[in-house]
């Protein structure tokens, strides 16, 4: 089970999505980001310890690994900590997460059927997608674009996470922003 939108986020203590919906023992491999939630980088796979010679002896990003560094790991220690004891910042992301997806889906934007905060605005064509992300950085609004080979030809998206810090302010100045340019960009209806 990929959680990598999911850990720190979802289930008691940020578990995951597996450990809110109590089927963790009935998946094998469970893996996330350290990227997320955790402000960090690397990632992780869990596995019952059947595995993990397996995994081991077989998957060259173990074999050729490179460590993290003590500040990267203090960084997703204390991320884990903050995330087990204050409850309340995974609340307030789902909320400022549905928020946002409800004002981008009254103004017609294509989102798909994905519900984590990690926000995808389709935009099918190339040339209109490229463009939205450049004007979008030109007004102070960071995005990333996703294309091809990452996702089917046709599937380009934006990416907006949004996350618990975000205020109303901030999402609203997005989604306005956003909408102005995409209308000039006729990516949604004017």
């Amino acid at each position: 089970m990929d959680e990598a939108h999911t850990f720190g986020f979802y289930g008691e203590g940020g578990r995951g999505y597996c450990h809110e919906q109590a089927v963790t023992k009935d998946v094998d491999f469970i893996m996330s980001t350290f990227s997320k939630a955790t402000a960090s980088i690397g990632g992780f796979l869990a596995a019952d310890e059947k595995y993990c010679t397996l995994l081991q002896a077989t998957s060259t990003p173990y074999i050729f690994q490179a460590c993290l560094s003590p500040p990267d790991a203090a960084t997703i220690l204390a991320a884990l900590d903050e995330i087990q004891h204050n409850p309340q910042h995974a609340a307030t992301l789902h909320e400022n997460n549905r928020y946002m997806r409800s004002e981008l889906l009254a103004r017609g934007f294509d989102l798909g059927s994905s519900q984590s905060p990690v926000i995808p605005v389709y935009v099918p064509d190339l040339e209109k997608l490229y463009t939205l992300c450049a004007q979008l950085y030109l007004d102070g609004i960071f995005s990333v674009p996703v294309v091809f080979p990452a996702v089917g030809v046709e599937e380009g998206r934006i990416r907006f996470i949004v996350n618990a810090t975000h205020t109303r302010a901030q999402i609203d100045r997005t989604v306005e922003v956003l909408t102005t340019r995409a209308r000039a960009l006729e990516v949604i209806p004017g």
